[in-house]
C-alpha cells in the first residue's frame, strides 16, 4: 500500500499534520501529555515516539537523513529511561563513491558468491572467520574497517555471480546511477551505521518508564535484538510492537486529543555548537566499529565541552538546525559514555582493549536517565 493510499484510507479518522516538526515532549505532574511543535501544542492521552534510529551521527550510514536520534533525545530530556545505547550495528557493505556511502549493497550479494577483496587483490576475510565472507556483520565490518585504516580500498568481487544485473536489478541501478562500472566485477564498499539495538526503554506493550509516553520501531529498546540484531527482523519488530501498542491504547484511551496554539519562543541564550559534520567525524573516529578506552575518553571530553547537562535541561525553542545538533550531541554523548561503561566486547559493541565477553556483564544493561546513570539487571 502506497503512502497516498494510506492517507486516503485513514483520512476520515486520522488527522495528519505535516511540516510541523516536534521540538519537545510535554510533561505535567510526571506524565507525558503531548508534544510541542513549531506551531502549537498537541495535548494527548498517549504520545508515541516513532522517530527511527541514529545512523546520521556517523559519516557513513544506511539511514535516511532525518535519523539523528531526535526522539531518543527528547525522551531522555523529559526523564524517560534509555538503554543499550552502546550497541550500534554497522552494515559491512555500503556503496562507496567519492568518499561517501550512497546506498546499501545487500548481504544477499555475498550469499550468491561475491567476496570481499582489497585494492591489491587480497581476500579480506581469509583467516578472519570460518564462514569467511558470510561471517556476522560485526566481524565483517571490523575486517573491512581494518583494511581501510591501513590505507586500502575494499571491493565486492561479483565476478562469480552469473547474470548479476537480472539477479540484483536494484543494486545494478544504484551502481549505474553513481557511474560505478559493475561489469568490471568490482563494487567499492564501506561499512556504515545501520541499526541501534538500544533506545527508549519500553515494555512488551511499548510503554516507556514515563506514563503516557510510548515508543516503537528503532527509537524503542524492546530488548528483542540483544546486543546484535539479526538481519531482516527489524520490520517484524516494528509491526509486532506497534500492534501491541495499538491494542494497549484501545484498552486505555478515554479522551480525544486537542490542539492549542502557542506563541513561538526563540531561545535568547547564546550557545556554542559544532557542525553536524564534526559530530559525525568524532563518532566515526572514536566511537565507531572498533573502540578503546582512550578513544572513547577523547570523544567524551569532546562532547562535554558543549556542556551536555546544560543542553539536556535548556529550552528547546531553537531553529531546526540548532535543535538537531543539540539532540545529536545528547545522543552521541549517551552512546559514548555507555560504551565507556561497558568494559567488554559483546555483539556490536567491540573494544580492542577489552576484546572478550565478561561474565560480569552477562544480562547486565546500562540504563540511563536524566537524573542518574545506573547499571541495572533485568529491567522490566
Amino acid at each position: 500500500m502506497s503512502r497516498i493510499q494510506v492517507f486516503e484510507k485513514l483520512s476520515s479518522r486520522v488527522l495528519f499534520i505535516e511540516n510541523d516538526p516536534v521540538i519537545d515532549l510535554l510533561v505535567n505532574d510526571g506524565r507525558c501529555v503531548g508534544v510541542r511543535t513549531k506551531n502549537g501544542l498537541y495535548v494527548a492521552e498517549a504520545t508515541i515516539v516513532a522517530t527511527g534510529g541514529i545512523g546520521q551521527l556517523y559519516t557513513f550510514t544506511s539511514n535516511v537523513e532525518t535519523a539523528t536520534g531526535d526522539g531518543i533525545a527528547m525522551a531522555y530530556r523529559v526523564g524517560a529511561a534509555v538503554a543499550d545505547m552502546e550497541f550500534v550495528q554497522f552494515h559491512p557493505t555500503m556503496l562507496y563513491v567519492d568518499g561517501k556511502a550512497v546506498g546499501l549493497i545487500s548481504e544477499a550479494v555475498r550469499g550468491e558468491g561475491a567476496t570481499l577483496v582489497t585494492d591489491d587483490g587480497r581476500h579480506v576475510m581469509d583467516g578472519v572467520h570460518p564462514q569467511k565472507d558470510l561471517a556476522p556483520r560485526d566481524i565483517v565490518s571490523r575486517a573491512i574497517d581494518r583494511e581501510m585504516k591501513n590505507g586500502h580500498l575494499v571491493f565486492l568481487d561479483i565476478s562469480a555471480i552469473p547474470h548479476f544485473s537480472s539477479r540484483f536489478p536494484t543494486i545494478t541501478s544504484l551502481c549505474e546511477r553513481y557511474q560505478i562500472n559493475w561489469r568490471s566485477g568490482l563494487i567499492p564498499v564501506v561499512p556504515g551505521a545501520h541499526f541501534l539495538m538500544g533506545g527508549i526503554v519500553v515494555n512488551v506493550d511499548g510503554e516507556t518508564t514515563l506514563p503516557g509516553l510510548y515508543a516503537v520501531g528503532e527509537a524503542a529498546c524492546t530488548g528483542v535484538h540483544g546486543a546484535n540484531r539479526l538481519a531482516s527482523n527489524s520490520l517484524l519488530e516494528a509491526l509486532v510492537f506497534s500492534r501491541r501498542v495499538a491494542f494497549r491504547l484501545l484498552q486505555k484511551m478515554e479522551r480525544r486529543s486537542v490542539m492549542e496554539k502557542s506563541e513561538k519562543k526563540e531561545s535568547n541564550e547564546r550557545i556554542s555548537l559544532p557542525t553536524k559534520e564534526q559530530i559525525q567525524q568524532t563518532m566515526t573516529q572514536y566511537v565507531g566499529i572498533v573502540r578503546d578506552y582512550d578513544q572513547l575518553l577523547q570523544a567524551k571530553q569532546w562532547f562535554e565541552q558543549y556542556s551536555i547537562h546544560k543542553l539536556v535541561n535548556m529550552a528547546s525553542e531553537h531553529d531546526d538546525e540548532k535543535r538537531t545538533i543539540i539532540y545529536m550531541l545528547i545522543v552521541g554523548w549517551l552512546i559514548t559514555t555507555s560504551a565507556l561503561q561497558r568494559k567488554e566486547s559483546r555483539g556490536a559493541h567491540y573494544r580492542s582493549d577489552e576484546p572478550f565477553e565478561k561474565m560480569y556483564w552477562e544480562k547486565r544493561r546500562i540504563v540511563r536517565t536524566k537524573t542518574e546513570h545506573l547499571i541495572k539487571e533485568g529491567f522490566r
